[in-house]
């Protein structure tokens, strides 16, 4: 009997969970969400994030039209984003919450989640996905422009000077 030569496993480096997979950890997600705040230097309580910490997944729950992900790079948490449903009558989502924290910047960890978040909005049935950001987040506009979001009117009430409104059609 002779012996095959095993086959060689390279496990990946990134992977990414969504609420209720194996290996989704919401206690990793709320520090990431935590974070995401901090990075932005911005109270974010006009938007009921307090509230929401605590609620997860709440708005962001599938049961809901929602999803959560997170990212782990070599098993550590590496990023987040979420969808929910924005507004049911006209079909809009939008992407709330896309962080990667800074010790994994150049890994594609952003694009990774951004496009996962795009094709389950999409499979949800959803026919357009909404964003907003901040003009001094610079990598974010990149990515969101390369994915084809186009700017729009203010959708909703947000007081920060240089916040900007994106989306981005979902059907043909």
């Amino acid at each position: 009997m002779t012996l095959s030569k095993p086959e060689t496993y390279t496990p990946t480096l990134l992977t990414l969970c969504r609420v209720g997979e194996p290996g989704f950890d919401l206690d990793a997600l709320k520090k990431l969400f935590t974070e995401y705040q901090q990075f932005l230097g911005i109270d974010l309580g006009f938007q009921g994030f307090a509230v929401e910490l605590t609620g997860l997944p709440g708005k962001y729950h599938p049961d809901k039209r929602g999803q959560l992900y997170l990212a782990r790079y070599k098993n550590e948490p590496a990023g987040c984003v979420a969808i929910y449903e924005y507004n049911q009558s006209e079909n809009i989502c939008e992407l709330k919450r896309l962080y990667v924290r800074p010790a994994f910047h150049g890994k594609g960890i952003g694009k990774v989640l951004f496009a996962t978040a795009i094709e389950d909005a999409k499979a949800l049935g959803y026919e357009k996905l909404y964003l907003d950001s901040l003009k001094r987040l610079a990598s974010a506009r990149k990515l969101y422009d390369a994915f084809g979001f186009e700017e729009i009117a203010p959708y909703n009430e947000n007081p920060q000077p240089d916040v900007y409104y994106m989306e981005l059609a979902l059907t043909d």
